[in-house]
C-alpha cells in the first residue's frame, strides 16, 4: 500500500536523503511504471545497487556527456529551424503555442535518440504514431490505479490500466526492435564519419557501441538500451 508523508524540515531532509538515502530510493513503483520500464530497469525505478550504478555511468557519463551532447547539436538545431519554417508559414492564422512547442521538443528528442539513423518516410512515419503513444503513457502514469493501492487487485485488472500499459510495452518493442535491426546496416556507410555526420550523431549509435564494446561497468543489454529510449 502507498502512503505519502511530508519532508518539513532541514533534520528530516537529512534523515532521508543523506542518511537513509539507499532506504529510499528502493521505492516500489506504480503497475504501470514497472511495465512501461520493462520491469524498472531503468535508472529512475531500478532498485539502488550495481544496475543502477551502471546506468548512472551510461547516463551521465556517455549519452549526457558534453561530448555527445555536442555531437548530437546538429539534429538539435535542424528541429529548431524547421519548427521556425513551420511557423513562419502560419502567419496569420492563430498558433498554439504550447502544443508547438511540446511538438518540437517531442522531435527534438527523437532526433537525438535516433535522428541519425531514420529519414524521410519512416522517419516521419514513426513521428505520426510514437509522439501520441508517449502522450498516453504519460497519462496512464499519471492515472489512480486501485491496484498500486491494492496489490491483491492486481491480478484482476480492475481498470484495464495495466493491460493497455503491457499493450503500449508490446507495440513500442516492435518499433524498438525494427529501429536496432535497421541500425547495424549503416554501419558501413559510418564507417568513414565525415564532419557533417560527427555533428548528427544521436543516441543509438552510441547506446549500440556500448552494447558491443562495452567493458563490465558500461556493457548493456539490449532490453536496458529500449529502458534508455523509455527514459529519454
Amino acid at each position: 500500500m502507498y502512503c505519502e508523508f511530508v519532508i518539513n524540515s532541514s533534520s528530516l531532509a537529512k534523515e532521508v536523503l543523506r542518511d537513509h538515502d539507499i532506504i529510499f530510493a528502493n521505492r516500489s513503483a506504480p503497475i504501470t511504471t514497472s511495465v512501461i520500464t520493462y520491469g524498472r530497469l531503468n535508472i529512475a525505478w531500478s532498485p539502488h545497487g550495481p544496475m543502477w550504478r551502471m546506468l548512472r555511468k551510461v547516463l551521465n557519463g556517455e549519452l549526457l556527456s558534453t561530448k555527445n551532447l555536442d555531437a548530437s547539436y546538429g539534429l538539435r538545431r535542424q528541429e529548431v529551424h524547421q519548427t521556425m519554417k513551420h511557423l513562419y508559414a502560419k502567419i496569420g492564422t492563430q498558433i498554439d503555442i504550447g502544443e508547438e512547442v511540446f511538438l518540437m521538443t517531442s522531435i527534438m528528442i527523437l532526433s537525438m535518440l535516433w535522428g541519425g539513423t531514420l529519414y524521410g518516410k519512416v522517419r516521419n512515419t514513426l513521428e505520426d504514431k510514437f509522439l501520441p503513444v508517449v502522450q498516453e503513457i504519460a497519462l496512464l502514469a499519471g492515472k489512480l490505479n486501485v491496484s498500486d493501492i491494492f496489490p491483491l487487485l492486481a491480478h484482476f485488472n480492475t481498470q484495464g490500466i495495466g493491460q493497455r500499459a503491457k499493450e503500449i510495452v508490446s507495440w513500442l518493442d516492435k518499433i524498438f526492435d525494427s529501429i536496432i535491426k535497421q541500425s547495424p546496416k549503416m554501419g558501413e556507410a559510418r564507417r568513414e564519419t565525415t564532419q557533417q555526420q560527427k555533428e548528427n550523431m544521436d543516441f543509438l549509435h552510441i547506446l549500440l557501441k556500448l552494447k558491443e564494446n562495452g567493458d563490465a561497468k558500461t556493457s548493456i543489454t539490449t532490453t536496458q538500451l529500449k529502458t534508455m529510449f523509455v527514459v529519454c
